[in-house]
């Protein structure tokens, strides 16, 4: 949780976390509306195969992460979580501003935020 809302001040995006059920931390102004809600067939499979996403909204990559409405987001970045070798879950960034764009330094970031969860969830 403390890791996901330095990630929101830094960026000032949605930062949220999973496993591979639900959301387990969000940060940012869409806590409500994300946190403990299960996460979407798309997104499970996503993390199943390791998959990172960079998309926007119109983009063909563009996917679900929970099983309601999550339409009100524009863009997403979606790294998963390996620990020990296994997928556990995924890192996500996400705006509803239509006017922002997200490209390398995002994913990086989330990828950064990905490695670190994983490493710190074998000690």
């Amino acid at each position: 949780k403390q890791y996901a809302d330095s990630l929101a001040q830094i960026t000032g995006l949605i930062v949220a976390i999973t496993d591979k059920d639900q959301f387990i931390a969000v940060a940012g102004p869409a806590r409500k509306d994300l946190i403990t809600k299960g996460i979407s067939h798309e997104l499970e499979d996503a993390i199943n195969e390791r998959e990172s996403i960079l998309a926007a909204k119109d983009d063909k990559n563009y996917i679900r992460i929970m099983n309601e409405d999550d339409s009100e987001y524009t863009c997403q970045v979606i790294s998963p979580i390996i620990s020990e070798g296994d997928a556990i879950g995924s890192v996500i960034l996400l705006s509803k501003d239509a006017k922002v764009k997200f490209g390398e330094m995002e994913t990086k970031l989330a990828g950064t935020a990905a490695v670190f969860l994983g490493r710190q969830m074998e000690q």
